[in-house]
């Protein structure tokens, strides 16, 4: 395994066990914000791309924030 699919493993089992999934999107925090919390509780190195990667193989719905960043249906 990739250390990009290793990063994105960590952030599917971080959007599946700590935020909260609703219903509409929450534009108060994009990807960027996410991997920053995903690494924090890791403790390791999580690039944007790889949080994008894991919100999609969750199934999240999201909604371009930028360029290079999405918002999602999560509050953490």
């Amino acid at each position: 395994m990739n250390e990009h699919e290793k990063q994105v493993e960590l952030c599917v089992e971080w959007i599946l066990n700590v935020p909260k999934i609703t219903s509409s999107i929450n534009k108060t925090r994009s990807s960027y914000g996410f991997k920053h919390n995903v690494e924090t509780y890791f403790q390791t190195y999580i690039s944007n791309d790889a949080f994008k990667e894991g919100a999609k193989r969750c199934g999240l719905m999201t909604e371009k924030a930028s360029k290079e960043n999405e918002y999602y249906n999560l509050i953490f």
